[in-house]
């Protein structure tokens, strides 16, 4: 998660410059499965003014959501050990607030939450 962030947030920095879109463009992540805490993560410790938006489409709910079930599918690589003991997913989702769109949230077999 953390390598993923980290190269996230180096293209969004790239993306502000005078070779990719410019120093003012509005950047907005959309991210779908697998990828969102990735983003989730860069887009928590990128400055507000390079991330304007945030979406988020199929991701994991949180990651209690994976300690409380008795069988999870492929979501090991979307785990940051013992984060638990500081934050959740949920904890990144509140510091952006407005900024975040949540999108089919999944459960801990990566099948959709009911609403």
């Amino acid at each position: 998660v953390g390598l993923r962030a980290e190269d996230l947030l180096a293209t969004l920095k790239w993306l502000r410059t005078p070779e990719g879109f410019g120093p003012d463009a509005q950047l907005e992540l959309i991210s779908v499965g697998e990828v969102g805490p990735p983003v989730l993560h860069a887009a928590c410790l990128a400055p507000p003014e390079l991330v304007s938006r945030v979406q988020l489409r199929e991701m994991l709910q949180d990651w209690k959501t994976i300690v409380k079930a008795d069988v999870s599918e492929d979501q090991v690589v979307n785990l940051v050990h013992g984060a638990l003991r500081d934050y959740d997913l949920t904890d990144l989702i509140d510091h952006l607030g407005d900024r975040v769109q949540i999108h089919d949230p999944l459960d801990a077999m990566g099948k959709p939450i009911a609403k």
